[in-house]
């Protein structure tokens, strides 16, 4: 049986928001957490351990886009419904 590797993306596309993705040595980051999402206006970024085994960053990229995903919900309800509060 063959196995497919899944390799860390360098970009997501999301409605509204394309994220990049940085696997980068820990100096590199802020913080002791093995990953971390940012988001502004123009993009978000999300960053990654280089250090961790590849199914730990693999875990870490899937959690890191649910921040992602939830900031990008929550800006487009702000946006389009200002009246709800999520």
């Amino acid at each position: 049986m063959r196995v497919e590797r899944f390799d860390i993306p360098e970009y997501i596309e999301l409605p509204g928001v394309t994220i990049e993705v940085q696997v980068t040595e820990r100096k590199y980051m802020t913080g002791d957490a093995d990953g971390y999402w940012t988001y502004t206006s123009s993009g978000g970024l999300i960053r990654i351990a280089a250090d961790l085994p590849i199914r730990r960053q693999r875990y870490i990229l899937l959690h890191e886009l649910l921040h992602a995903i939830n900031d990008v919900m929550h800006v487009g309800l702000q946006e389009h419904h200002p009246v709800l509060k999520p």
